[in-house]
């Protein structure tokens, strides 16, 4: 159980496929009752202020998937101090069965298919942000394929706010587009901005500032396209 385990026995741990950060690690563990499940592990600074990174991202799991968006199943949560400075942390989550991420999906799919897959995404990101969450690390990389569905991934950073974040959302777009392999032009990335924009009833304003409906919440654009006119978005949206 690696709930259960001390010190020392978490250092043996048997790896059998995962990827290691000096602070971190993510492996995959046979679970009794479970089978095999993904247990993510880090190492911080130790402060009383502040829950551990295992506890955040099972809250986080736990979170989302109360607010109904496709997440792995949270297990359970460990920490323990291990200095008068650090601490130590993990959390476990279901396996999610999946070949491939949304960004190898669309790095060898055609026309077609990627615009499936935009459509998806398009959904998922304004049934997200519609619920206040803010993914804040939302890169296609961190989806993966599991059947017909879109599964997050890597939620530790998520963050819910009552009130819309322009900044989380304005970081949780752009890091979606820069994902984007190569293939994917810039029309396509376009379509799947006004799309988003469209859905969440947010326009670009004559000035170059992306404006919701409600006159409470404006979002200024990304720096990479500044002073983008309306009148030429809103065409080279509407053509694909």
């Amino acid at each position: 159980d690696p709930f259960a385990r001390k010190r020392g026995d978490l250092d043996r741990l048997a790896v059998d496929a995962g990827r290691r950060l000096p602070d971190r690690e993510v492996f995959l563990w046979t679970l009794e009752g479970h089978g095999e499940v993904v247990v993510k592990r880090a190492r911080e600074r130790w402060t009383p202020l502040h829950a551990s990174a295992g506890e955040i991202e099972h809250a986080n799991l736990r979170g989302l998937a109360g607010d109904g968006l496709p997440v792995p199943r949270a297990l359970g949560y460990w920490c323990e101090r291990v200095t008068p400075l650090a601490r130590r942390s993990l959390v476990v989550m279901e396996r999610v069965d999946h070949a491939e991420t949304l960004r190898e999906q669309l790095f060898h799919a055609g026309r077609e298919e990627r615009a499936r897959w935009s459509a998806a995404l398009v959904a998922l990101v304004v049934r997200m942000h519609a619920r206040g969450w803010y993914h804040r690390d939302l890169y296609l990389q961190h989806l993966v394929l599991h059947g017909d569905e879109l599964v997050l991934l890597d939620v530790g950073r998520a963050r819910h706010a009552r009130a819309p974040r322009r900044r989380w959302l304005v970081k949780d777009l752009a890091s979606l587009l820069h994902s984007a392999p190569r293939n994917v032009t810039s029309r396509e990335r376009l379509a799947f901005l006004a799309r988003y924009l469209d859905a969440r009833g947010i326009h670009v304003a004559a000035e170059g500032a992306f404006q919701f409906s409600k006159p409470e919440v404006v979002l200024h654009q990304t720096r990479t396209r500044p002073g983008l006119p309306a009148r030429r978005f809103r065409r080279r949206a509407e053509d694909v």
